[in-house]
């Protein structure tokens, strides 16, 4: 039986240990996709609600600089990574994520799981892996921070992944998004991207063009 929208989203619902890929209107489970030894997975996570340039510059960002990194034996994938729960909010529903992921055709294949923490993230994506610990997750500054005060810095060096941190204008302390790349070993900084586009919010977007409060 083909995978859809709605068996993906129905098991997503009850099953914690699942994960599914999407990539332009095709439907597969994450542990279906083989990992070769010395890949390097790159995950760009969010709620892209809705997706924006500034978005679509760190995506860019990310398939430029590792195309130029990637070693003589080493290949990388891309995925974006959006999670039907969240903390602190309402999880998706299916037409919630429905609308999500059409956002990304034609762009990059899509990880869906049901794990909004990023210890839980690592764990499902590496799960089965022969490069298990080759992740390297994408995020900006302030997502950095809310990180280190989840896991601790101790916490963060236990998880089996990278993290590249981009500058993010964001409403919180101007110290704290400046020195945050220093601030656990697994994290470095990425390239900068126009301060136009990494100004943008999702949510000053909604409430402007959608009505949303």
């Amino acid at each position: 039986m083909s995978l859809t929208l709605a068996t993906a989203f129905n098991r997503l619902s009850l099953d914690e240990g699942v994960a599914y890929v999407y990539r332009d209107g095709l439907w597969s489970l994450w542990d279906s996709i083989s990992s070769p030894v010395g890949h390097m997975t790159h995950i760009y996570p969010g709620s892209f609600n809705p997706l924006h340039d500034g978005h679509k510059a760190i995506w860019n960002s990310i398939k430029e600089l590792n195309r130029e990194n990637q070693g003589p034996f080493g290949t990388n994938s891309y995925y974006w990574e959006v999670s039907i729960k969240r903390v602190g909010k309402p999880a998706l529903s299916m037409q919630d994520l429905s609308n999500r992921i059409k956002q990304f055709h034609d762009i990059g294949p899509v990880v869906i799981t049901n794990m909004p923490r990023f210890i839980q993230k690592v764990g499902i994506l590496n799960r089965g892996k022969m490069n298990h610990g080759s992740l390297n997750f994408h995020i900006g500054a302030d997502t950095a921070v809310r990180l280190i005060d989840d896991l601790t810095v101790d916490g963060l060096n236990g998880l089996a992944a990278q993290f590249t941190v981009y500058d993010r204008s964001w409403d919180g302390p101007s110290n704290l998004s400046m020195d945050v790349y220093d601030r656990a070993p697994n994290f470095s900084r990425g390239p900068s991207i126009p301060d136009a586009l990494m100004g943008l919010s999702s949510t000053a977007i909604r409430n402007t063009f959608l009505g949303e409060n």
